[in-house]
Order: C-alpha cells, then structure tokens, then sequence
C-alpha cells in the first residue's frame, strides 16, 4: 500500500484542532433545526426535554445540572421553553419553594416526534458504518466527551 495513504489515515496530533469537532456540532444543531422546521427546538432544548421527561419530579437544580449548565443559565432556557410552550412550571406540592417543571403536551408530543426523526437518521447513519469502525468512533466519542466534561 502506498505509504502517502496510509499516512493521511493517521491524525497528526501537532497539527490536531477542534474544529472538526465544532462543525461536527454545528451539524447536529443543523439537523435540529431541519426536523424541528415547524416548531424549532435547539439542541439544548432536546436535551433538557429528554432529562425533564425521564424524572418524576424535575427541579432547576437536577435540570441544571445534567446540562451541566449554571442555575441561571438552565432558568433562562427552561424561559424560552415555556414560551414556546414545550414546558411548564409547577410548584412542589412538598415543598412550595421548589420549582418542578414538567413537559407540556406540545413538548411530548415534539420530544417523540424529534425522537423518531433522530432514530431514523442514526439508522441510516449507522448502516453505511462497519461495526469495527462503528466501535471505534462511539469509544472515541466517548472519551471526548469525558475529556471535556472533565475540563469544565
């Protein structure tokens, strides 16, 4: 095999940026906005319906934190969800101090529309991918994602 491909299969880490990682986000949030064309929903918003949706009670705080986003920062997002009608906010029964906040109907119904949608493209996506190199990028994926959870 000629060496000059080989070579370019390999990363050279001196010259390594994120970049690629960046437009590989920016790609997804473009996905977002392409299967949420009539109602838009970030990225974010995905993510915090996905969290809201699997607690019985979810407050700012448990919100805050698996975004792993600041209290102020998950209170100004879960403000334009309620704008958007993709969620509400309740008080605890328990504890009136307590904010829970709970997905609409709007925000159920968007959450399993995005879910499908997203599953069909993974399909596709994972389809064209041999399992080798399948494993390869999700334990790669992996390890990025604790690498920077861990820089944070």
């Amino acid at each position: 095999m000629d060496n000059k491909v080989e070579d370019t299969k390999n990363v050279d880490q001196s010259n390594f940026s994120l970049e690629e990682f960046f437009n590989f986000l920016r790609t997804i949030e473009r996905i977002f906005e392409k299967i949420s064309k009539n109602k838009p929903i970030s990225s974010s918003q995905y993510q915090a319906m996905r969290i809201i949706s699997q607690s019985q009670e979810c407050t700012m705080s448990k919100l805050a934190k698996g975004l792993n986003l600041s209290f102020a920062a998950a209170t100004q997002l879960v403000d334009r969800m309620v704008e958007a009608q993709l969620v509400q906010r309740s008080n605890s029964t328990k504890d009136r101090r307590k904010v829970i906040i709970h997905l609409s109907n709007v925000g159920n119904l968007e959450l399993k529309r995005i879910q499908i949608a997203l599953n069909k493209i993974s399909m596709e996506i994972v389809s064209k991918i041999p399992k080798k190199e399948l494993n390869i990028f999700l334990n790669m994926l992996q390890f990025v994602h604790e690498s920077l959870k861990n820089s944070i």
